[in-house]
């Protein structure tokens, strides 16, 4: 398998990534406010993970309010185990150094339902999911 690496995040990376169809509405967005998300998704807790051939197969973060975020490209899939500790580890640190983190998952899209209890996160009621640093010390 191809090795990817991790780097820190730019939103220029975004532009190499063919992200996933489910999240192809939120890009232009993004793209038409470079500034704006500049400033709040860039920092020490968001990352891009890059594949050999300098394509973006995936990106995420944790805002400063805590709110987790992420673009999944359409090649992630063989790096998806790598991705899912990646950011586990991220998670971790940012509860362990700065505070809570929270997630918003559209109920109607399984795999990012999935993806989000396997990171750890927990329901909060409504939208809202709630990393829980707890509930896999077994």
């Amino acid at each position: 398998m191809a090795t990817a690496k991790i780097l820190p995040f730019g939103v220029s990376d975004l532009l190499t990534m063919e992200v996933q169809e489910r999240h192809s509405w939120m890009l232009p967005h993004v793209l038409r406010n470079l500034i704006v998300c500049e400033h709040t998704m860039v920092g020490p807790w968001s990352w891009t993970m890059w594949s050999e051939y300098g394509i973006a197969l995936g990106a995420a973060g944790i805002l400063e309010d805590g709110g987790a975020w992420a673009f999944l490209g359409s090649r992630l899939r063989p790096h998806m185990l790598r991705a899912t500790r990646e950011a586990r580890r991220g998670l971790e640190n940012h509860v362990a150094e700065v505070g809570e983190v929270y997630a918003e998952v559209d109920k109607t899209h399984s795999e990012a339902l999935r993806w989000v209890k396997l990171l750890g996160f927990r329901p909060d009621g409504g939208e809202r999911w709630v990393f829980d640093l707890v509930r896999d010390a077994r």
